[in-house]
């Protein structure tokens, strides 16, 4: 496993294996990669008490997966882009601050939340008599179409969308979630905490 040290290496990181599911789940999706693409079988060698797998998996199954991972690439880049953030700014913050600021963090918060309790079935848990807002932000998405930047808002209202699983346009979609990823680098680029040995001690956080 490679580390990082800073919390703008962590949300670098969290940026760069996002776009790695991404590509992973349309190179899939075009064919380019199939079952066929891998041995039969792999051994992962530890010190000599290896364990073997068996590739059994058909073209469908393969479909599923490189969309799982995903799933499981937004969840886990979630939890450590919030927790980049806290080394930053603190672990503290104001659930009715609606400012663009405030808003990205709770949806970040709440989609990290979603993950933690289940990662393998995210659900919407937020506390409603604390999130009991509206929460705008505009991010810088791309477009797949023509390859442009632009601004994409998201709307976010959690009474709404308690105890339902979560669903990428609950959030401005898989693009509206990498402007949240890179609207956050900006925001910890920007502070001469982002490039501290990570984590920085929780008390000297400042918000």
């Amino acid at each position: 496993m490679q580390f990082v040290e800073t919390p703008v290496q962590t949300i670098k990181s969290a940026i760069e294996l996002f776009v790695f599911a991404c590509f992973f789940d349309d190179a899939v999706a075009q064919k380019l990669i199939t079952p066929k693409s891998f041995r039969e079988q792999v051994r992962l060698d530890e010190g000599g008490h290896g364990l073997d797998f068996e590739a059994v998996f058909v073209a469908d199954q393969l479909k599923a997966y490189a969309r799982n991972m995903i799933l499981m690439s937004l969840g886990t880049t979630a939890i450590a882009t919030n927790k980049a953030i806290e080394a930053v700014f603190g672990r503290g913050f104001d659930p009715a601050d609606t400012s663009p600021n405030g808003s990205a963090r709770v949806i970040l918060y709440q989609i990290r939340c979603a993950f933690a309790h289940d990662p393998l079935n995210p659900v919407w848990t937020p506390n409603t008599n604390k999130y009991n807002h509206t929460y705008r932000v505009t991010v810088q998405a791309t477009s797949p179409e023509s390859g442009k930047t632009m601004a994409r808002p998201i709307e976010f209202h959690p009474p709404t969308l308690k105890n339902k699983h979560l669903g990428a346009d609950d959030f401005g979609g898989l693009g509206g979630y990498m402007g949240l990823l890179y609207f956050f680098r900006t925001k910890v680029e920007g502070n001469t905490r982002g490039n501290l040995p990570y984590p920085p001690p929780v008390e000297e956080a400042q918000s």
